[in-house]
C-alpha cells in the first residue's frame, strides 16, 4: 500500500521526517537525475533510511550507482513483459563492510560492482569491456582490485562472495 507519493528529493526528506516510514521506493530513469538526487539528499539527512530504487534494464548504470550510495536494494522492471511493468529481480545492496579484514559491500567502486554484476551474468572480460566502453585490460585491472577487496580467488569465487554478502541474487 502506498501511503504517500512525492515529486522531488526535498519532498522525500520532508515525508520521511514527518513520521515513521517502513520503506522509501525511488524510481531512477536515464536522462532524469532527480531519482539519484533524491537518494543522495535523503541519505545525507537520514543515512539509515530504508531505500529501494527501481528502474528498467536501460537504467542499469543508475541502479548500480544507487547501490554505492547505500540503498538497500534494487528492483529491475521489465516493461515489455505482456505490456505491463512487472518486477524482474531484486538485487539487495546491503552487506557487511568488512569480513575477516577484507573490504566488501559499499567499499566496491561503482565500476567494480558493475563488473561483478556482469560477471555474475556469465559475461567475458571482452563482453564487459564492450558494454562499459572500456578496454579488456581495464576490466582485468578493476576485477583484480575487486577480487582483493572481496577476498576472491577468481571470477566464480568473487560472484559467490557477492551473493553471500548480499551484493547479488
Amino acid at each position: 500500500m502506498v501511503v504517500g507519493a512525492v515529486s522531488d528529493g526535498f519532498a522525500v526528506v520532508d515525508a520521511f521526517t514527518g513520521g515513521p516510514v517502513d520503506l522509501v521506493l525511488i524510481g531512477v530513469h536515464q536522462g532524469d537525475p532527480t531519482g539519484l538526487q533524491a537518494v543522495d539528499l535523503l541519505k545525507e539527512v537520514h543515512p539509515a533510511a530504508p531505500v529501494v530504487v527501481f528502474g528498467t534494464p536501460s537504467d542499469a548504470d543508475l541502479l548500480v550507482r544507487a547501490v554505492t550510495r547505500g540503498v538497500r536494494g534494487i528492483m529491475l522492471w521489465d516493461i515489455y513483459h505482456q505490456g505491463s511493468a512487472t518486477p524482474h529481480f531484486l538485487l539487495p545492496a546491503a552487506g557487511p563492510t568488512t569480513t575477516k579484514g577484507r573490504v566488501t559491500g559499499n567499499a566496491l567502486s561503482e565500476r567494480e560492482l558493475r563488473i561483478l554484476v556482469e560477471m555474475s551474468r556469465g559475461h567475458s572480460n571482452k563482453q564487459i569491456g564492450r558494454a562499459l566502453f572500456l578496454s579488456e585490460d581495464t576490466i582485468k585491472s578493476h576485477a583484480r582490485h575487486m577480487f582483493t577487496k572481496l577476498g576472491g580467488r577468481d571470477r566464480a569465487h568473487a560472484v559467490a562472495l557477492g551473493l553471500r554478502h548480499g551484493l547479488l541474487t
